[in-house]
């Protein structure tokens, strides 16, 4: 919470923090990864990575605000492993963070992703 706080009103947690949060799959807690849409002039501390990006949906957790389950995974395509990622889409539908068509196109892209 901090983390967001300190990277002002828009942000929002973001790609494998979100997934970290949650419990999802094990993640590496150097960063948190916070994304914000405009530019974060102050500085937020050590271990916080500010990304500049608009995030779609977001969802709320113990107060925190934080990009989607499937959206989460999805940006972290080049940062977790295939099978890391399946595994968290699987424990978010488990868990309620991911309803079922979103969890079945979820699962979709990321099998056919070898194919590109």
């Amino acid at each position: 919470m901090c983390a967001v706080l300190a990277s002002g009103a828009r942000a929002v947690l973001y790609g494998e923090s979100v997934l970290g949060m949650l419990n999802l799959i094990p993640t590496n807690p150097t960063w948190i990864y916070v994304a914000t849409p405009v530019r974060v002039r102050r500085n937020v501390g050590n271990g916080i990575k500010i990304v500049k990006t608009r995030v779609g949906l977001i969802e709320n957790n113990d107060g925190v605000p934080m990009q989607a389950v499937a959206d989460a995974i999805r940006v972290t395509r080049g940062s977790v492993r295939k099978d890391r990622r399946i595994r968290a889409a699987k424990e978010g539908f488990r868990q309620g963070y991911i309803l079922e068509p979103e969890y079945r196109k979820l699962l979709k892209e990321i099998k056919d992703e070898a194919a590109t």
